[in-house]
């Protein structure tokens, strides 16, 4: 038996247990079978942020005890020019700066020092248990996935006074960043770095600074089939939500050579869909989910 049919098979018990009933259809996949590890990427959105709060050290520690995982940040660069992890256009809703920085609690996090983000709590907002958590650096995230664990960064640039993505100003941070360290090397001659983003322009640029990394296009639909065939010539993947794609979608994604990368995948429910889409990469809030998806490789 395939790997995985027996994924099919644990999640759709799963699904019995926990929703009183299989809610989805299993079919049979159109896609070639293959050892679990090499064709099943699961990624931890921001680290295990279904568990604490998002991008901080301890979402990412949770994330690390999960086999087989990988991690995505969110890349902002600060006003001197420091790559630090931060979703959100403004510091409001993860940190405490409407205490610390009363006057500027919506101003965007580029008008902000590294030494001023540094004062910040990024993990009370999650709750009393994670008081104290720092912004990290892009930097810091190096401490968590080594040598050997993929990360899959997605810039979030500020705008030019003009109101384009100002792609210049993250492409030169990241790569001082990624010159400032080894490790940064081995990861991107080894394919473990990858950038994701919905600016099609700005990822063909990182792709020119950056040619080891691979590259995701995010989008909400999926776009025409000459468009996918063009897309095939500067990216490796097409990412989209997990309940924003049909079957038949899906099949022209594979069909144009793109490797199919599903997010929000959040439940059991999510998997199965994932799984029979054939989806190479999994975005998920909750690793903890797949613990079960790659053990059992050789079954009697």
């Amino acid at each position: 038996m395939s790997w995985r049919s027996r994924v099919f098979t644990t999640v759709c018990v799963g699904a019995v247990l926990i929703g009183g009933s299989a809610a989805a259809t299993i079919s049979t996949s159109a896609y070639a079978d293959a050892n679990c590890n090499e064709s099943l990427r699961v990624v931890a959105a921001g680290g295990a942020s279904g568990a604490a709060p998002e991008l901080t050290g301890s979402a990412f520690s949770i994330a690390q005890v999960h086999p087989n995982i990988q991690m995505s940040v969110d890349v902002r660069v600060t006003r001197d020019n420091i790559p630090i992890l931060m979703h959100d256009s403004s510091l409001r809703r993860t940190t405490n700066v409407e205490h610390v920085f009363p006057d500027r609690a919506d101003d965007p996090v580029e008008s902000f020092t590294y030494a001023e983000l540094k004062r910040l709590d990024a993990g009370a907002w999650y709750g009393k248990k994670y008081k104290n958590q720092p912004i990290l650096k892009l930097h810091d995230v190096l401490n968590y996935i080594g040598n050997s664990v993929g990360i899959s960064i997605t810039p979030q640039e500020s705008l030019t006074d003009e109101g384009y993505p100002d792609t210049e100003r993250m492409m030169q941070a990241l790569n001082n960043e990624f010159a400032s360290d080894k490790q940064w090397d081995q990861l991107l001659s080894s394919q473990l770095v990858e950038f994701s983003s919905g600016n099609a322009e700005s990822l063909r640029l990182l792709a020119r600074s950056q040619p080891d990394a691979r590259i995701q296009w995010l989008t909400s639909s999926i776009p025409s089939d000459g468009l996918l065939s063009e897309t095939h010539s500067w990216a490796n993947s097409l990412g989209i939500g997990v309940d924003d794609l049909t079957e038949s979608d899906a099949a022209r994604v594979h069909d144009a050579g793109l490797s199919l990368a599903l997010h929000n995948v959040n439940s059991t429910k999510d998997l199965i869909r994932a799984l029979n889409l054939g989806a190479s990469t999994i975005f998920t809030q909750t690793p903890a989910l797949f613990d079960k998806i790659c053990s059992d490789e050789n079954p009697t």
